[in-house]
């Protein structure tokens, strides 16, 4: 039995659709849970960063700090 040509133009638009649903359900999952890591990741280097400047500027204070484990929460 052969298939008209307008049967394989709706077959191309019907698969390009779902391939489109897919690939959009994928990046918004990898955009949820990837949004909020490198959110983490900029806290955590600018902690750092603030950490380096404390114990360049304060010494004494950067020890007390680093002593109780907290030194990365002065930022």
């Amino acid at each position: 039995m052969s298939r008209s040509p307008g049967y394989a133009v709706a077959s191309a638009i019907y698969m390009s659709a779902g391939l489109r649903i897919t690939l959009d359900a994928t990046l918004t999952r990898i955009t949820t849970f990837g949004a909020p890591v490198l959110g983490a990741y900029g806290y955590a280097k600018a902690a750092a960063e603030a950490a380096e400047r404390l114990k360049i500027l304060n010494p004494i204070f950067y020890t007390a700090l680093y002593n109780a484990e907290i030194e990365m929460l002065y930022f």
